[in-house]
């Protein structure tokens, strides 16, 4: 009698496939976790920065267009280098207590008045001053 042919060996199961396995899904499922983390805390960190540059930029610029409320327009060229200094700003705009547009300035200078506020806007602006509305 003829001893049996070798049969191919079948890849099965086995535990070192099983725990590599394992190891790849718990390394990608962390993984995904550690991204999602970075994003949203990098993105944190930069609204949160930018939210602190806005609040310096924009005291810094109410204080340098106060004279534009009392019709000192020489005060234009202290703002132009201001805007100048900033690539982030694209327009300053000041507006009277009506929500009409005072001055509007960007890297070339003064341009086009802005669109006028409506009267959500100013009630929002007036709460973030401290001032009420008119």
């Amino acid at each position: 009698m003829e001893p049996p042919a070798p049969q191919p060996r079948t890849r099965g199961r086995s535990l070192v496939n099983e725990v590599l396995i394992a190891e790849v899904v718990i390394a990608a499922v962390v993984g995904a976790f550690v991204l999602a983390g970075l994003a949203w805390t990098s993105g944190s960190v930069i609204r949160d920065n930018l939210a602190h540059w806005a609040s310096q930029w924009g005291a810094e610029l109410n204080e340098l267009g106060a004279p534009f409320y009392h019709d000192q327009r020489e005060a234009v060229l202290g703002v132009e280098r201001f805007v100048a200094k900033y690539p982030e700003i694209a327009r300053v705009s000041w507006y009277r207590a009506d929500g009409s547009t005072l001055l509007s300035l960007d890297k070339n200078g003064v341009v086009d008045a802005a669109e006028p506020l409506d009267a959500d806007a100013r009630v929002e602006l007036a709460a973030k001053a401290g001032v009420t509305p008119p």
